[in-house]
């Protein structure tokens, strides 16, 4: 709720200024460069001996076969001593930077929607909760093909969630690209 007034308050200001359109374009290179700069740099650019000497700590647990289990995991940790403010800065960055976008994307989305649609059930408010519902299933789903990709060794569950986000934000960057001329309402 922290982020939501600045991120519609900046929106507001910008959608004055500038079209649509372009918002939507800035935004989303705004969060390809947060989703980048989230990576662990040091797996995906294999630093030899950097990752791999890092397991969990597991001294308070009693049970055995657990124990053995973390032990034998072995995380990638963000190194360099900045990893932990890399982490919260990217997210606070994509968080705001997804709540601005998902503003732009509903006043386009309200002002592009067919005159079908402004019936007493479906109407462009329906189709925009259809639209965010659809796209935290489709985060839920990075997550979850995220979980699975991390058992294999040597992938980091970071990188394996947020690449798939990075694509998905290519996408929609190459989307707009492609129906700019469209999008103009």
């Amino acid at each position: 709720m922290v982020w939501v007034l600045p991120a519609n308050y900046i929106v507001n200001k910008l959608a004055g200024v500038h079209d649509e359109r372009d918002i939507a374009r800035g935004f989303t290179i705004f969060c390809v460069v947060s989703v980048v700069l989230i990576l662990n740099f040091s797996v995906l650019l294999g630093y030899p001996g950097r990752g791999e000497d890092v397991s969990f700590r597991i001294g308070d647990l009693d049970d055995g076969e657990a124990a053995d289990l973390w032990k034998i995991r072995k995380e990638h940790l963000y190194n360099g001593g900045w990893g932990l403010y890399q982490y919260v800065v990217c997210i606070g960055s994509l968080f705001m930077g997804t709540i601005m976008l998902e503003g732009i994307v509903t006043s386009i989305l309200a002002k592009s929607a067919p005159r079908e649609l402004e019936g007493d059930f479906f109407n462009a408010g329906l189709l925009a909760t259809l639209a965010g519902g659809g796209g935290r299933v489709l985060g839920d789903a990075c997550i979850v093909v995220g979980g699975e990709l991390h058992r294999v060794e040597g992938l980091d569950f970071v990188n394996c969630v947020f690449v798939q986000v990075l694509m998905l934000f290519s996408l929609g960057l190459y989307l707009i690209n492609r129906f700019y001329t469209t999008l103009d309402v």
